[in-house]
């Protein structure tokens, strides 16, 4: 067990900017994100990931959410999220376990394309701050509609950054499912936040959180701490850095608000400062 990774965890929009202020505020107090073997994103996490790497990558993200907001951004703002979660919620009753949630939301998500999959993907596209894959190992978690099962996507001379991208960002009834080679996706968000257990093989690795430790596991899916009982027992180290008390209350409460993003890019850039000594001794 060798090497440090980075996790990069789902939290809607806010989640994005959080993220981005945070990595561009440790980077300032010396913590490199480059420094990491692996990153893997989740959902939002996923286009934090795919701005790593390169001079500016990271703080053109960030910039951007300080912004008004991308059209991706704005369209969230429709999202009727009560409705989204009763229709959800119908389409898994009497599932057995996690994976056969997953592929009844994978069927609802092949069923339901609230709009052309090439469209969704070029409003991903539009939200990355470059087209071309980081130099840095990274991978996206996405799930495959019709198993369930979760797969950890990287570089491929058949994956385009976008696509992977949308691909774990496809939300069953918001986005459409994203037809990568024979398979189809949705948001890896249906099983995990983080999916760290799926992160195996480290000596260390840093999580960030949107939504925190305590938030609950949804869908029967994989929670943050069980994932982190079990990387422990491995031997592992894992670190969770989450929002403060206050940023973290105000991210859960606006996960889809574009309007939220530039307090949330801020907020994560501040407390950078108060964590990067933790994650740097950490890190060793």
């Amino acid at each position: 067990m060798a090497g440090r990774a980075l996790v990069l965890g789902a939290g809607g929009m806010s989640g994005v900017a959080w993220e981005a202020g945070l990595l561009v505020g440790l980077a300032e107090a010396g913590v490199d994100p480059g420094g990491f073997d692996f990153v893997v994103g989740t959902s939002s996490g996923a286009i934090v990931a795919a701005a790593l790497g390169g001079d500016t990558r990271l703080t053109d993200l960030y910039d951007r959410q300080c912004g008004p907001g991308s059209p991706a951004m704005k369209r969230t703002m429709q999202i009727d999220v009560p409705e989204l979660d009763r229709r959800l919620t119908l389409a898994v009753d009497g599932a057995r376990d996690g994976t056969e949630m997953r592929r009844r939301m994978g069927e609802l998500a092949r069923r339901e394309q609230p709009l052309p999959a090439d469209e969704f993907r070029a409003l991903i596209a539009a939200e990355l701050p470059a087209d071309t894959w980081p130099e840095q190992r990274v991978g996206m978690v996405a799930v495959d509609t019709e198993s369930g099962e979760p797969r950890i996507l990287e570089r491929a001379p058949d994956l385009p950054l976008a696509d992977v991208v949308a691909a774990s960002c496809a939300i069953p009834g918001v986005w459409p499912a994203v037809p990568l080679g024979d398979r189809t996706y949705m948001d890896a968000g249906t099983r995990s936040n983080e999916n760290l257990d799926l992160v195996t093989g480290f000596e260390r690795v840093v999580v960030l959180s949107p939504c925190g430790v305590h938030a609950p596991s949804l869908w029967m899916g994989v929670s943050l701490r069980r994932a982190m009982k079990q990387l422990r027992a491995d031997g592992c180290e894992v670190l969770v850095v989450e929002p403060d008390l206050d940023t973290g209350d105000h991210i859960r409460a606006n996960l889809l608000d574009p309007t939220a993003g530039a307090p949330a890019a801020r907020a994560g850039r501040a407390q950078a400062g108060e964590v990067a000594g933790t994650v740097a001794d950490f890190l060793g």
